[in-house]
């Protein structure tokens, strides 16, 4: 199972690219559903959690759109 470092690091990530004080483990559910087939962060594998941690970190590194 995942570790609670890339657990935390996820929920950092999730935060930083919603602009949120705060990520429950109900945030960023839906995109983890549909992308890696778990309804919750605690059920993430130690591979699972490396790909979405990569993408994540490909997700901030994209350039912004100005509204």
């Amino acid at each position: 199972m995942a570790t609670f470092a890339q657990l935390e690091l996820i929920r950092e990530f999730w935060r930083e690219l919603h602009d949120q004080t705060a990520c429950d483990d109900q945030a960023p559910t839906g995109c983890l559903l549909k992308y890696h087939m778990v309804s919750s962060m605690r059920f993430l594998t130690l591979d699972a959690a490396r790909k979405v941690i990569v993408a994540l970190k490909a997700w901030k590194a994209r350039p912004r759109r100005e509204a």
